[in-house]
């Protein structure tokens, strides 16, 4: 883990987008990469990624955060949700919805919507 850390802090420069999955947040944040940024990851570690980014805003019970060039998501599903969330914006909504198709998943979660189901 220690090595990921290193190349992280040393290959992530603040002009770079990073988009990560899960427990991705907690090697970013060891890093240093979400002080000052909004952020989320899979309910179980929200706790834990406070500890670790005492300056980063941890959200709990969301799917995604998108806040600037800092893009996390609640676990692997909802990291398909984040990249889907990506495509709609980068490429616009028709592309989106024809990848969400070729992966046989809906389009409908969104960065609001909480990651445990009612």
């Amino acid at each position: 883990m220690g090595r990921i850390v290193s190349w992280l802090r040393t290959g992530v420069r603040p002009d770079h987008t990073l988009l990560m999955v899960c427990e991705g947040a907690l090697l970013a944040a060891r890093a240093g990469l979400l002080d000052g940024y909004a952020c989320s990851t899979h309910h179980a570690s929200c706790r834990s990624l406070a500890e670790v980014a005492p300056r980063a805003k941890v959200l709990d019970n969301r799917l995604f955060v998108e806040d600037r060039k800092r893009l996390s998501s609640a676990g692997v599903t909802a990291g398909i949700d984040l990249m889907l969330h990506g495509v709609a914006g980068g490429c616009g909504p028709a592309v989106a919805v024809a990848v969400a198709r070729t992966l046989v998943v809906y389009i409908r979660r969104g960065p609001s919507d909480p990651q445990l189901s009612p």
